[in-house]
């Protein structure tokens, strides 16, 4: 992401201006990765059934531009989706590239 604007002290001490900041910067942005915990993205890979996610990556998504994140939740370039063991190892690693 490129912001003309600088991310100073007082604009991150300010929830309103750090937002308003962020949506400046997000509408310009490309190749977003988004990291999901604890929630698993069911609809992506129906067949994986993924366990032991409490404070854990479910999944992670690379999106080419900020319009393929705001349209369609599945309409990533790449993915990961992660079930981990009652031990908190990576039991099954899935991955799609688009």
């Amino acid at each position: 992401m490129v912001s003309s604007t600088a991310a100073t002290d007082a604009i991150t001490r300010s929830e309103s201006s750090l937002l308003s900041w962020e949506n400046a910067v997000a509408f310009s942005a490309d190749q977003i990765t988004a990291t999901t915990y604890d929630s698993a993205n069911y609809y992506a890979i129906p067949t994986l059934a993924p366990h032991n996610l409490r404070n854990r990556v479910a999944w992670t998504a690379l999106y080419n531009t900020r319009a393929d994140l705001v349209a369609v939740p599945d309409n990533h370039a790449a993915a990961s989706y992660y079930s981990y063991d009652i031990l908190g190892n990576v039991d099954t690693l899935v991955q799609t590239i688009r």
